[in-house]
């Protein structure tokens, strides 16, 4: 099966993504469970609650998690990463390194946030497969 390309607008800008070849999309993969397996855990179960405090108390005991087990820098290391493989392009242009760094400072860097999200859905959507995986996703989507 050939990787498959999808597209989309975030914040006015169109984004185009291919899945990550086989390899690189089981290392991605596994750094993703490293950086972001323990809050994943902890978010799934809150999706359920009804309360909506309930679900703050979970989101936000998950992000301290985050922060407990993964740096900063490992987070943003992995988002730039994954943009800038040569897999994901921005308005026709691929993302790299140094567009990284022009294009998401400012106003802009929630942008970048919403990109990751995206470059994860078409790369590992069967790996959220279920009700509770899709609505994990449609969470991460609409709060970045």
């Amino acid at each position: 099966m050939a990787c498959e390309t999808e597209d989309t607008i975030i914040e006015g800008t169109e984004y185009v993504c291919t899945q990550f070849p086989a390899i690189q999309s089981m290392k991605f993969k596994l750094k993703v469970l490293k950086v972001l397996g323990p809050v994943i855990s902890e978010i799934i179960p809150m999706l359920g609650k009804k309360d909506n405090g309930d679900q703050l108390t979970s989101i936000s005991g998950a992000i301290e998690k985050l922060f407990n087990v993964s740096s900063p820098d490992e987070i943003i290391d992995l988002m730039v990463e994954m943009l800038t493989t040569g897999n994901t392009k921005r308005d026709g242009q691929r993302l790299t390194v140094s567009l990284f760094e022009q294009t998401y400072s400012g106003d802009t860097m929630l942008e970048a946030y919403k990109a990751f999200a995206f470059v994860l859905k078409v790369n590992y959507k069967g790996f959220f497969k279920g009700q509770k995986g899709k609505e994990l996703l449609a969470k991460v989507e609409a709060q970045v």
